[in-house]
């Protein structure tokens, strides 16, 4: 099965198969985050979640670019309670890729921390042209984060600037996930999904 699979739970995946073509001439900027929290070292996915997610993700950063030639794309991490910047936003995948390999080297540790880490996706985003698309797509597999701050105000600040936030859940149902995509998507709850290990990720080990 391809980490497309997963997509096509969330309107990231549909707003690249419902489109026209004139449509599809749209710049997207998209921040992919990744976390890196010890909760990504449970081995329920094989050979765990941190590293399945990591080979997943490099998979789906050259399809975003096969699909969006002139689109730009970014990716930090979520670890110690800290946002951490992994590539810049650009339009080079390979850049993308090998500095998603690099983290190949390095441990999942502490815990995520979404507010920290949806503001500095939304710093990455401000100046991108308001013709294009702002979006974030993050890959959470803990079940709680932790924030110094009222996240639902950096959720609201998202939607003022007009920033769509999906989640794809790899444990159960986080209920600020729910919310944070349900505001920043207009209402529509369906830009999260919680993976599952007996359908979604079957074919992947």
């Amino acid at each position: 099965m391809q980490w497309l699979d997963l997509w096509t739970l969330l309107p990231v995946d549909r707003l690249l198969r419902d489109t026209t073509p004139l449509q599809r001439g749209i710049i997207r900027h998209l921040i992919l985050v990744l976390d890196l929290s010890s909760a990504m070292a449970e081995k329920d996915l094989r050979p765990t979640r941190y590293l399945l997610t990591l080979r997943y993700a490099q998979e789906f950063v050259l399809e975003f670019f096969e699909q969006n030639p002139i689109s730009q794309l970014g990716v930090l991490g979520m670890r110690d309670g800290l946002a951490v910047r992994i590539s810049d936003m650009s339009g080079n995948p390979t850049e993308h890729i090998l500095a998603i390999q690099a983290l190949r080297a390095k441990d999942p540790k502490g815990l995520p921390s979404l507010q920290n880490t949806l503001e500095m996706a939304r710093g990455a985003l401000f100046h991108t042209p308001t013709h294009g698309t702002r979006e974030v797509l993050i890959i959470f597999g803990a079940l709680l984060s932790s924030d110094p701050g009222d996240i639902h105000q950096t959720i609201t600040t998202l939607v003022t600037d007009k920033i769509r936030v999906s989640v794809i859940g790899l444990a159960a149902q986080v209920a600020i996930c729910n919310d944070l995509c349900t505001r920043t998507n207009d209402g529509d709850d369906t830009a999260y999904g919680v993976a599952s290990t007996n359908n979604i990720f079957a074919n992947c080990s």
